[in-house]
């Protein structure tokens, strides 16, 4: 008697039922063309599927042209150079009216512009403005206050009210305090000083306060 018969390698094995069913479909041709036209229909319908997403897409988002977009945050105040902005692709819809064309090196940020923000004008400083010049808005003058010994801990960006105490000795011996400016925007803040945005029909009640009154800043919410 032989030795058992050894089994065909495992790659064999694998193909003999696809060999099958080859050889079955070859004896009804009508069977495998029907089963080759449903797979092309449905490799049709998937790929049209992607086509008409990404049409939609399109048409939702507008074309995509080309912005100049920040690459890191941008601060108020802070100067652009040629490393945080770059040119990019984006959707028309993310393109907004007043969108920059050029690259802005050496222009100041008026407001905060995040990162992958397409830079528009209104986030920037007028051309040669520097400086605490740079964060006014039109109409706007910058006046720097005096701090108390106990204020409440300020940063640029916050909103605080301006109040004014006469002095009894100046002002017949009463004490009496006074809003001068509400919600006035900070713009810088030392030890001893802080420096706000007021309107300009502001500034005088503001300077003549300073010159009669003890100033008091309070952080407005």
């Amino acid at each position: 008697m032989g030795g058992p018969r050894s089994l065909p390698p495992r790659h064999v094995l694998a193909r003999r039922p696809r060999r099958r069913i080859v050889s079955a479909l070859r004896r009804q041709p009508i069977v495998f063309w029907a089963l080759a036209l449903v797979a092309a229909a449905t490799t049709y319908l998937t790929v049209e599927g992607s086509l008409s997403a990404t049409a939609e897409g399109a048409e939702a988002y507008g074309e995509l042209v080309e912005a100049v977009v920040a690459v890191a945050d941008l601060d108020p105040g802070s100067t652009i150079g040629a490393d945080d902005v770059t040119v990019a692709l984006v959707p028309g819809s993310m393109h907004p009216p007043d969108a920059i064309t050029e690259i802005p090196i050496g222009r100041d940020v008026r407001h905060p512009i995040v990162t992958g923000e397409v830079v528009a004008e209104r986030r920037l400083a007028p051309t040669g403005a520097v400086g605490i010049a740079a964060l006014l808005e039109p109409g706007q003058r910058g006046v720097t206050l005096p701090l108390a010994i106990h204020q409440a801990p300020l940063e640029p960006g916050q909103r605080v009210d301006v109040f004014s105490t006469t002095d009894p000795l100046h002002d017949g011996g009463r004490l009496s305090t006074t809003v001068v400016v509400e919600s006035v925007r900070v713009l810088a803040v030392d030890e001893s000083t802080v420096t706000v945005a007021v309107a300009a029909d502001d500034t005088a009640n503001v300077v003549a306060a300073m010159t009669t009154s003890i100033i008091t800043v309070a952080v407005a919410g």
